[in-house]
């Protein structure tokens, strides 16, 4: 799984860690998907014919904490994962009682048994993967939620896949994967899963920090498999 920009982008997250808190907080609600993680929670909420509260829900990418402490003031029983120790550190110091786990998405089945998780939250962070280690991520996350459970992914909208300095932290490079909103759909359904919903936000013209539109879907694992 060794990928130079894989290693690249985890250095800017661990070395630039303060600035991007600051920056993110900066930018505000656009980069809060609260909304998002309602409805998210909404979800869980209508499959609880199949599954119980609390909810265990598991973040990929969960950065300095931001989101996990959003889902565990709604009682659910949360794990945060990011592959950033300087990230983790910071999401530990915030939320010093739930539980995180640094980890390379890409290794959740090794982390976690077959139908163990109510909920997966993967907020722009699928974006700095290989579209190449997309279909198998998806089939692993596909095992380790429980029939009915839920996923929320939401990516930058483009075309392709780059590896550019970013000019707003000193030109360091990082790999961003573009998606198609039809693209990011096709790939959740191919591993299985039932399309809930799903849309595009455009923040770019009242967010400076935005460079892209971000694309959002809700997704539900079939309770019976054919």
């Amino acid at each position: 799984m060794s990928d130079s920009r894989i290693d690249s982008t985890r250095e800017f997250y661990n070395s630039h860690v303060n600035e991007y808190i600051v920056n993110i907080d900066k930018a505000g609600i656009t980069h809060r998907p609260e909304e998002h993680a309602s409805v998210f929670h909404n979800y869980l909420q209508t499959s609880s014919n199949t599954l119980q509260e609390p909810f265990k829900v598991l973040e990929l990418g969960c950065g300095y904490g931001r989101d996990v402490m959003w889902f565990a003031s709604k009682g659910m029983n949360v794990i945060g994962t990011d592959y950033s120790r300087s990230m983790l550190k910071k999401a530990q110091e915030s939320n010093p009682s739930i539980f995180f786990l640094e980890m390379d998405m890409r290794t959740i089945a090794n982390h976690f048994m077959p139908d163990s998780i109510d909920g997966i939250w993967a907020c722009a962070s699928m974006i700095h993967l290989p579209k190449a280690d997309i279909p198998s991520l998806l089939k692993s996350m596909f095992t380790v939620l429980r029939p009915g459970g839920i996923v929320y992914v939401s990516v930058k909208e483009g075309q392709g896949e780059t590896f550019d300095p970013d000019e707003r932290y000193g030109g360091i490079r990082k790999l961003y994967a573009f998606y198609q909103q039809d693209e990011l759909t096709d790939y959740l359904s191919s591993a299985g899963f039932e399309i809930c919903e799903s849309g595009v936000a455009d923040h770019t013209k009242k967010d400076s920090y935005a460079t892209n539109p971000f694309i959002h879907v809700f997704c539900r694992k079939p309770l019976t498999l054919p």
